[in-house]
């Protein structure tokens, strides 16, 4: 029946004048010649047929037909197209404040120094750590200088980030000038056996991050605790039981999101089964791609749809990859294993480069080059980030790295800085 309108709209529109624009194989554009007020889009998929206001659209008829494909390009692409090569790679970092002021002190507030490193090279986002936090008007009006400050010079919004898991690692909650919900660990939120739980938690924890002007929050750790001996991840796991961790993981997810909060499974693939810390050297783990699949990486795949970013763990899994590079560095684990055997396609991010299981075996430049050779989107922490902003262009004007491979990163992290979610 949908089909038999179409053709009768068409045959009326053709005796009355109208004139027809085909720009893809999917979409035929008519518009009438002689009143000129109105784009008639007859689709071939389900969307049938839609009526576009011609003042809503800005061309000649010379130019028409670019108009009407820029009409239906989707927003994040137009919004790359305007972007200059700088203007891409600052949105490949999220960085301290102190990276951007140029100076050694701990920033609490807006400074001129910072203004002007946001309007010279204006990251993706900003990181806030304790030191940055002292109460609730400050940490509020802070970030609301810097999401001004992003109205100005940028097309994009700059999205401001923390580490607030609850329990062990929260800016927020752990400073007695907060009045917040409060949880012992993560894993006394497991230990209930209730994901309704964890939903609270997060719901919870999403509702202060917005009202004091956070946009990101990097957890929930989605690790699976299963060696005592783990020294860095812990009571910061829901628990062992990787079925367990995935619905918990799930909920929380959830909670946030509710609140508005994008969130970042962490940390890929699979921290809870280590021995060392990656903050102080280098980290291995003997696991194969399959066992990982069996247990580290279940709450990983579970959740893989409504994380709106993964980070990476500074761990080497020569099981999997045969080498010593660490999963942020390593294309195996990102573009082969994350993103083209399980699918994902949202924004990948490391975890610290200023921790030493990268800074202690790589310069800062060759390790933000090589982070987004394979697949990374956004360097967190970088140690300098002139220079690996300047590594990162020097890459890409030498050909190491092409501006596509940039551009493939940018749209994802414009979907994610717009909330838009691929079919």
């Amino acid at each position: 029946m949908k089909r038999l309108f179409m053709i009768l709209l068409i045959a009326v529109l053709c005796i009355g004048g109208a004139f027809k624009i085909s720009y893809s194989d999917q979409l035929i554009a008519y518009a009438d010649s002689d009143q000129q007020d109105t784009l008639f889009i007859l689709s071939g998929s389900d969307n049938g047929i839609r009526e576009i206001p011609l003042s809503s659209l800005r061309f000649d008829c010379k130019d028409m037909n670019k108009e009407i494909e820029w009409y239906f390009t989707p927003i994040e692409e137009k919004m790359l197209s305007v972007m200059s090569l700088d203007q891409k790679i600052g949105q490949l970092f999220i960085v301290r404040p102190e990276s951007l002021s140029g100076g050694s002190g701990k920033l609490t507030s807006m400074t001129d120094a910072l203004r002007k490193g946001l309007s010279e090279r204006m990251p993706a986002g900003i990181i806030m750590f304790g030191e940055n936090i002292t109460d609730p008007s400050q940490i509020k009006a802070f970030n609301e200088d810097l999401h001004m400050s992003a109205y100005l010079y940028s097309t994009l919004p700059l999205m401001i980030a923390v580490d607030e898991e609850g329990g062990l690692v929260a800016r927020i909650a752990n400073n007695p000038n907060f009045s917040v919900p409060e949880y012992d660990s993560m894993l006394s939120v497991g230990n209930t056996g209730d994901p309704v739980n964890a939903f609270k938690a997060g719901l919870a924890i999403g509702t202060y991050l917005k009202d004091y002007g956070f946009d990101i929050d990097l957890a929930p750790v989605a690790d699976c605790f299963t060696n005592p001996a783990n020294r860095v991840i812990g009571d910061r796991s829901f628990g062992s039981d990787p079925a367990l961790v995935s619905e918990m993981v799930g909920e929380c997810i959830d909670g946030l999101h509710s609140r508005g909060i994008r969130v970042s499974l962490k940390h890929y693939p699979g921290h809870g089964d280590t021995a060392n810390d990656s903050h102080t050297g280098a980290v291995v783990t003997g696991r194969t791609w399959d066992e990982l699949k069996a247990r580290e990486l279940v709450p990983f795949m579970d959740n893989l749809t409504k994380a709106d970013m993964i980070m990476t763990a500074h761990i080497v899994s020569a099981g999997v990859t045969g080498d010593e590079l660490p999963a942020t560095l390593s294309p195996v684990m990102i573009n082969e294993k994350l993103r083209g055997e399980l699918g994902y396609d949202g924004v990948v991010i490391t975890d610290s480069m200023e921790m030493g299981a990268i800074s202690k075996e790589f310069s800062q430049e060759e390790a933000a080059v090589r982070a987004i050779e394979a697949g990374c989107d956004i360097i967190l922490c970088p140690g300098d980030y002139n220079k690996e902003y300047d590594a990162i262009r020097d890459a890409v004007n030498s050909g190491r790295l092409t501006e596509e491979r940039v551009d493939e990163s940018l749209l994802r992290i414009i979907r994610m800085k717009l909330g838009i979610r691929e079919e």
